[in-house]
């Protein structure tokens, strides 16, 4: 039951508070969003060890009066002292922890196997590229990365295939491009630039693969499931926000990315890397691009951290708290055991007798 609670339930209020949270702001910032995803998924996966952590925030359950208890006592133990025969031994049930701990550690073995390849797959990818020598394409690349405060070196590489663009890395982020892309035009290539720098600047690219080990470890829980696909939506749209206020036109920039959601991006892509087009969001992205009721601005780091410290603040109590009975002093049937009553009737008269009775 302890484990239930610790991987199951605690997560899963975690989650769903964080869940109501980004409906009340569903008409906000995608960046708020995206942070108190973040913040909630990386707390519900630790919340498990977390309780074993925190100081206990115990709530009692009261059990029955004392009366009725005195009197379920009373019963037990004459019970326990009418019975003299040995009583049969209880058969052994089947434990089912191990063979549940065994499944739970498969399950967390083939999600990190499916990591770990789709790693494997992007060395490839860059191993395979070549790096882009189109001068504008690097000029533009300076522009948009002095602008948004980005001092890392970035690798701009062009792919063999012609539907591989996507980001990934952390000191020396790869931003990959598809063949033939030194025929788009500038416009396209800066808002292309600026939503793939935001990844970098916002780093998505770790908190998904970070994520995506907490989803192993609880690969029994859809809520994860379903939390990680909204954060890296919410990553989408909140980088298509900050393309937006760069100056692109939404109706233009909407029409690039279906253009680029026509051809198919390979399995390392979508799997490991930040894509800037998935077809299964690309509707829902576009959507709020063009409703002028949504609000596209960023964050600051003052909010995040509001939005952090708030979310802890909240989930602690959740992680803390554990349900108890109310603790009555114990009492056995070795208080009442020494004597035996034996009551008789005979004769036209009572007969009440106490002998000396050591139970079993």
């Amino acid at each position: 039951m302890t484990l239930l609670i610790d991987w199951i339930v605690r997560p899963s209020v975690v989650l769903a508070l964080a869940f109501a949270m980004i409906a009340l702001l569903r008409s906000r910032a995608a960046a708020l969003r995206h942070c108190i995803l973040a913040v909630a998924i990386l707390v519900a996966g630790i919340s498990g060890p977390l309780s074993a952590i925190v100081p206990e925030w115990t709530i009692t359950v009261p059990q029955r009066s004392d009366a009725t208890r005195a009197d379920a006592v009373s019963t037990a133990a004459l019970s326990t002292i009418a019975s003299t025969e040995q009583r049969p031994q209880p058969t052994a049930e089947f434990d089912m922890t191990r063979p549940l701990v065994a499944l739970w550690l498969c399950g967390i073995v083939l999600c990190l196997a499916r990591i770990a390849v789709s790693l494997i797959g992007l060395r490839r990818v860059a191993a395979r590229a070549d790096v882009v020598k189109e001068p504008r394409w690097h000029a533009a690349l300076a522009d948009v990365a002095a602008r948004l405060d980005i001092a890392r070196p970035i690798r701009l590489l062009e792919s063999g295939s012609r539907h591989d663009l996507a980001t990934w890395g952390i000191r020396r982020p790869y931003i990959v491009v598809p063949a033939r892309a030194s025929s788009w035009s500038e416009a396209w290539i800066r808002a292309l630039l600026c939503h793939e720098l935001e990844h970098v600047r916002r780093g998505d690219w770790l908190l998904n693969v970070v994520t995506d080990a907490v989803q192993a470890v609880h690969w029994f829980n859809p809520l994860f499931w379903y939390a990680g696909r909204r954060l890296r939506l919410e990553s989408e749209r909140a980088c298509d926000d900050a393309v937006l206020r760069a100056g692109a036109t939404a109706s233009e920039y909407a029409s690039q990315l279906v253009a680029i959601a026509r051809r198919r991006p390979s399995t390392a892509l979508l799997t490991a890397a930040v894509p800037i087009s998935r077809p299964s969001t690309l509707q829902r992205r576009i959507a709020a691009m063009l409703n002028p009721r949504l609000a596209h601005e960023s964050i600051s780091r003052r909010a995040a951290a509001l939005v952090v410290l708030g979310l802890v603040g909240i989930a602690l109590p959740i992680v803390a708290v554990k349900v108890g009975p109310t603790r009555h002093p114990e009492i056995t049937c070795r208080s009442v055991d020494t004597l035996l009553i034996q009551i008789g009737y005979g004769g036209g008269h009572v007969s009440v007798s106490i002998i000396p009775f050591q139970a079993t």
